[in-house]
């Protein structure tokens, strides 16, 4: 089993500490717009499927901007070596099963837990 697990009270400083500095890292320009998501919520369905795949070993977790500038959460499972496990160059994404990659999960903001929330 691997080590990356980390105490509750760890993981509420650094989404403490992440929540009250993430508008100060921005340019001037683009503070107050919700670009810097406090985070992103996913079925369990669609981590299922990805790492369903035989070869699959772990995930790996990107960050990307959508055409609105908002940063969003791609997910990809992993192989024993470490490398993404990525559909070849021009395959659709299918989200009846069989795909490679996630993304849209529900962002927050604006779709957040209700207090006292969970790590926010």
């Amino acid at each position: 089993m691997s080590n990356h697990f980390i105490s509750l009270a760890d993981a509420r400083t650094m989404t403490t500490l992440y929540l009250s500095k993430k508008e100060d890292i921005l340019d001037p320009q683009y503070r107050g717009q919700d670009i810097l998501l406090n985070s992103e919520q996913f079925d369990r369905d669609g981590f299922d499927v990805i790492l369903g795949r035989s070869a699959a070993k772990g995930l790996r977790f990107y960050l990307g901007m959508d055409p609105s500038l908002q940063v969003r959460i791609i997910a990809v499972a992993t192989d024993e070596n470490g490398m993404d496990i990525l559909p070849p160059e021009g395959t659709a994404a299918n989200p009846a099963g069989g795909g490679y990659l996630l993304e849209y999960g529900i962002k927050c903001p604006p779709t957040c837990p209700p207090p006292p929330g969970g790590l926010e």
